[in-house]
């Protein structure tokens, strides 16, 4: 079923996605700085990199103790809605 939904909506979206490929790869600060003759413009980020600084300073939360033994039953919904127009 996903393969399904990625042949469906990439038709949809093939100009947005072509034309970011081409901005993105074609540009040419990107080209002078991928062939080494020109200064590197774009910096490598990594996500694990960045969440580890932003939590560095964050202190560490502790686990909750609870004081009942009874088990608790719990349901929880989110983003609960009707999509007339999706296809299947």
């Amino acid at each position: 079923m996903k393969e399904s939904v990625c042949l469906d909506i990439v038709p949809l979206y093939f100009d947005k996605i072509w034309d970011s490929i081409v901005k993105h790869y074609f540009d040419s600060e990107f080209i002078c700085t991928l062939l080494m003759v020109c200064k590197n413009h774009y910096q490598v980020l990594s996500a694990d990199d960045f969440a580890k600084k932003m939590l560095a300073n964050k202190p560490e939360k502790k686990a909750p103790e609870f004081t009942s033994k009874k088990k608790l039953k719990m349901l929880h919904l989110t983003d609960m809605h009707v999509d007339l127009n999706y296809k299947v």
